[in-house]
């Protein structure tokens, strides 16, 4: 790029170049100036207040709404009519934070309270028929809230949650005046300090004592007062509309008025790098020094409109100053001033500033009246040389001393000798290699070997050598190749001297030519590995190494063993390469178009300086120089800059702090212990997690990473936004690393570890399977209990049905048997059929038996309806055999009622047993059987109208017995209750179900 601004340049300046207009130069600290505005996610660009909380976030107020800036990113808050627990009006006028961690928010309708846990705003209105409009806030160190307001100063009870009015003297007009609250802070002591549109007052809240410390009894008071602070002395300065500053000494209870002729509505105090603690007015970067009792003019920082009016002040604990502005927040740090700059209204040169220190000094070279002048460290210009020159056509290209204080200056009509340590108006006459040839002697490069002869390099004409013992210069080299057939000229721009007395020249076509001091030939010793041609411009000599750069990339040789190395600059950091100088620690400086770099040799590690960090632009297009005390000097045609090296890395080593923001699982943000490993339901897997560097130096473009351990093996980037979401997450553990880096690339001061638990489902987890387990294993052994009990059952009815068979059907088989036998041998008819009629009855019985028995362990007869049914169908046959009338009451409760086997058949022979009776012995007339089913008790009851008989002497009966016994094994009660001549009833109670 140079050979092209010098051949543009060149011929520019063969037509004409004139400075007429008279110059201004600016010198000035620059300070890392930082602006936030809607571009950047600001609700609004007119910013009210802020403030600065206990974990670095920045809170600021605007004319629309509340912004929180994290570092990574702002978070917009805005009334919603719909929800009670959003701020309750956009218009932030003030902001104060507790002990507790709770942001206190003044609006102009009412208070607000916001809780990051549970992301939830508050409201606490004033006294019904009060204005909401909060002016101020402050908060003492037992965490008490004041508020200042339209209609006077309230206290918060944070029991009742109901803002108190303190009250403050004054009738008539004076009650309004005074109950206007301007400004609001408090002291060390806890002593409330306040503004109103009547001057300075304070309130003792242990005497509960409102005291006006500026009135009218002291002769300069004002009368409207708009704003205070207390300084780092304790003393209280105050702002008033149009009578100027006021400094009050509480301790003597003196004031100090200084006029000014502004309306001073907001004020903060600074600690300044240079002039040490200063007071900040609003306006237009106004001050005010108390050590001189002088108001005083900020220089106003590069790229900042200088029409730029601050609307009000805050001085957060670190000593940043933020600036409310109606575009938006400006913000910086005033004791970081790590450039300094001397910046021209307009360019001094249309090529690069030649730079040489003299005496300590920098000399910078320019064109016409600026062609050149000397500057020390705080670039305050010292000398002016340029008078050495008769016209404004004549730049300087080129700095070399001929002697202590003899400097020798190429420009582009040759060369010029000045002695600096004269006065003289006049100079040597410009040395002109070819006479009446421009182009000759546009002299790029000098160098003055250590024979003291000098070699000069014209532009496109090659290398010219004078001898120490000549007066003439003559040229040495002229080309190496051809183009075209003709010769192709060399355009060399700048040689340098090793240890061993060879000369290295940069030539902006053919790279790197070495003039060999033993041989006395020139060669281009890297031709092979750089090309027949490259360009470059410059060269640096350090410690037996040469170096230079092309584009983007550095290479450097030794100058022993010419072994070339090789140095590229990081993706992030690739651009075009403009200048270099190494620093006295040994650290490679380069000036690119993406601001100045750092190269540290031992680490192999970059770092970059931009605009954020105080530069006038980062695009750097100019000339490096390191003195010999260390300070660097940058010099373009816009301005000169002035650095410390050493302080510049050492405010690398500043680490900055990084702070977890929000934890939401499901949209729901919660608080998240980081101390133990969180625990949560397998529905709960929806993860967003927000973390930030609260580093404001370049805001919104810190760096972020995140990593979850025994998943991911390296650090996943996040981008510049601290934000990383996981859907859908499985059951199971997880630690998710969270780190980060400001702009720079400085590593935060710790990674943030989160460990958290996602319980699996039930079905999932170990306890479940094992119920499950042991749920089948369990329901294997009942069910193999089950087909046990059922086969024993089974086994059990064969042994009854068996033992039945053999009792009562044996028996009676064996009866008809005998009864047969007797009737074969009978002679008497009569008798015969007898025991005919026996067989007979006989038979029928033991079909009846058999009958019962078949419809007992028929499993679809197992139903209570059905037993009731076949008990009716036998009651009503004997019953009526006998002429016995009877009724049943069976309620509709029994119809879905269902009976294991036995114990319906237990219940069947007991009711069977207790109608055989009831026909045979009763002698009855009428018959009742009752069946109900209540609460899972079954009750049966038949009864007769019959002769009863007594209880005690049925003891001997067999058929009362088996009923009681039958009704025992089915786990019932059975009762008997008889009446002689009244009747019998015969109960049976059985739970079922």
């Amino acid at each position: 790029m140079r050979n092209l601004r010098i051949l543009v340049k060149f011929y520019s300046l063969l037509v004409s170049f004139i400075y007429s207009l008279p110059s201004f130069c600016q010198v000035s600290g620059q300070v890392a100036l930082r602006k936030i505005t809607e571009q950047n996610g600001l609700s609004d660009n007119k910013v009210t207040c802020v403030y600065k909380d206990r974990n670095d976030f920045v809170w600021i107020g605007t004319a629309s709404g509340l912004n929180l800036m994290n570092g990574s990113s702002i978070t917009v808050f805005k009334q919603d009519p719909h929800h009670p627990n959003s701020i309750s009006n956009n218009f932030i006028n003030a902001i104060a934070g507790d002990a507790n961690g709770f942001i206190w928010i003044g609006t102009q309708n009412g208070l607000n309270s916001y809780d990051a846990a549970g992301n939830r705003f508050t409201r606490y209105m004033l006294q019904p028929g009060s204005p909401g409009f909060i002016n101020c806030l402050s908060i003492d160190k037992k965490n008490n809230l004041y508020a200042g307001t339209t209609t006077g100063l309230f206290y918060l009870d944070k029991k009742t949650k109901k803002l108190y009015p303190i009250a403050i003297p004054g009738k008539k007009k004076d009650f309004l005046v005074n109950h206007n609250i301007t400004g609001l802070a408090i002291d060390a002591t806890g002593k409330v300090w306040f503004t109103n549109f009547n001057g300075l007052w304070s309130y003792d809240a242990v005497l509960h004592k409102t005291l006006q410390e500026a009135n009218v009894a002291h002769n300069q008071s004002p009368t409207l007062f708009t704003s205070l602070c207390i300084a780092h002395n304790g003393k209280i300065w105050a702002g008033t509309w149009s009578n100027g500053l006021i400094e009050f000494d509480p301790l003597y209870r003196k004031m100090q008025v200084y006029p000014y002729e502004k309306n001073i509505t907001s004020i903060a105090e600074i600690k300044d790098a240079d002039k040490g603690y200063l007071i900040c007015l609003n306006g237009n970067f106004k001050g005010f020094n108390p050590n001189t009792g002088k108001f005083i003019q900020f220089s106003i920082p590069h790229g900042i409109p200088k029409e730029t009016e601050v609307n009000n002040l805050y001085t957060s604990n670190n000593n940043w100053l933020w600036m409310g502005t109606k575009d938006g927040l400006i913000f910086y740090n005033p004791e970081k001033t790590l450039f300094r700059h001397h910046i021209f209204d307009k360019d001094i040169t249309g090529q690069d500033v030649p730079l040489l220190e003299w005496n300590g000094n920098i000399l910078a070279g320019g064109e016409g009246k600026y062609f050149l002048k000397l500057y020390n460290d705080t670039l305050q210009e010292l000398a002016d040389y340029s008078y050495a020159v008769q016209n404004n056509y004549i730049s300087c290209l080129s700095l070399a001393f001929s002697g202590r204080n003899e400097l020798k200056v190429g420009t582009n009509h040759g060369i010029l000798d000045i002695d600096l340590s004269t006065q003289k108006k006049s100079y040597d006459p410009l040395q002109y290699l070819v006479k009446n040839n421009l182009s000759d002697n546009f002299i790029t490069g000098l160098l003055k070997d250590h024979e003291n002869n000098w070699w000069v390099l014209p532009w496109r004409n090659g290398i010219w050598k004078q001898n120490h013992n000549e007066n003439m210069y003559k040229q040495v080299l002229r080309y190496f190749i051809r183009q075209g057939g003709f010769p192709k000229p060399l355009v060399v721009s700048e040689a340098v001297e090793d240890q061993y007395h060879n000369i290295w020249f940069a030539d902006l076509d053919e790279g790197i030519i070495l003039y060999k001091a033993g041989t006395q030939q020139f060669s281009k010793p890297f031709e092979k590995q750089l090309g027949r041609t490259f360009s470059t411009a410059h060269l640096l000599y350090y410690k037996d190494q040469v170096f230079s750069f092309s584009g983007t990339h550095i290479f450097y040789w030794n100058t022993t063993n010419f072994s070339l190395e090789q140095i590229e600059l990081p993706v992030q950091m690739d651009k075009p390469i403009s200048a270099i100088a190494m620093d006295s620690l040994g650290h490679l400086w380069m000036a690119t178009q993406q601001g100045l770099l750092l190269y540290n040799f031992n680490t192999k590690k970059y770092e970059r300086f931009t605009v954020s960090d105080g530069l006038v632009t980062n695009d750097m297009e100019g000339t490096l120089y390191c003195k010999k005390n260390g300070v660097m000097i940058f010099g373009s045609a816009g301005y000169l800059t002035a650095f410390s090296p050493a302080k510049l890395i050492n405010a690398l080593n500043v680490v900055p702090h990084i702070r977890l923001a929000e934890v939401m699982v499901n949209g729901r943000t919660i608080s998240f212990d980081t101390t133990k490993t969180m625990k949560f339901g397998p529905r709960n897997n929806h993860f967003t997690i927000t973390w930030a560097v609260t580093d404001y130096n370049n805001p919104l473009q810190n760096h972020y990473y995140y990593k979850l351990k025994e998943i991911d093996k390296d650090w996943r980037y996040a981008g510049t936004h601290g934000e990383v979401e996981f859907a859908n997450l499985s059951p199971g553990y997880y630690h998710l690393l969270l780190k980060g880096e400001n702009a720079n690339e400085i590593n935060a001061d710790k990674i943030i570890s989160l460990q958290f638990y996602i319980r699996p489902p039930i079905w999932q987890q170990w306890w479940f399977a094992a119920l499950v387990l042991l749920a089948i294993v369990v329901g294997l052994y009942i069910l193999y209990r089950y087909r046990i009990n059922q086969f024993l059952k089974i086994e059990k009815l064969r042994n009854k049905i068996s033992i039945d068979l053999h009792d009562d059907i044996g028996s009676t088989l064996s009866s008809i048997s005998i009864l047969s036998e007797i009737a074969l041998h009978q002679k008497s008819e009569n008798e015969t059929e007898n025991r005919l009629r026996e067989i007979k009855e006989s038979s029928l019985s033991l079909m009846e038996r058999m009958d019962d028995i078949v419809w007992s362990i028929n499993p679809g007869k197992d139903s209570l309806e059905s037993l009731l049914l076949r008990i009716k169908t036998f009651a009503a046959k004997i019953f009526e055999a006998k002429g016995i009338n009877y009724t049943f009451h069976i309620h509709e409760n029994i119809r879905q009622l269902h009976l294991p086997m036995e114990t319906r058949q237990h219940i069947y022979l007991i009711m069977k047993e207790a109608i055989n009776n009831l026909v045979k012995h009763s002698g009855c007339h009428y018959a009742e059987i009752y069946v109900d089913y209540k609460s899972l008790l079954l009750t049966i009851i038949i009864k007769d109208d019959g002769s009863g008989f007594y209880i005690q002497n049925s003891s001997t009966g067999n058929g009362l017995s088996s009923m009681k016994k039958r009704a025992a094994e089915i786990k019932g009660t059975l009762t008997v209750h008889s009446v002689i001549n009244e009747g019998t009833a015969i109960g049976l109670k059985v739970k079922i179900g």
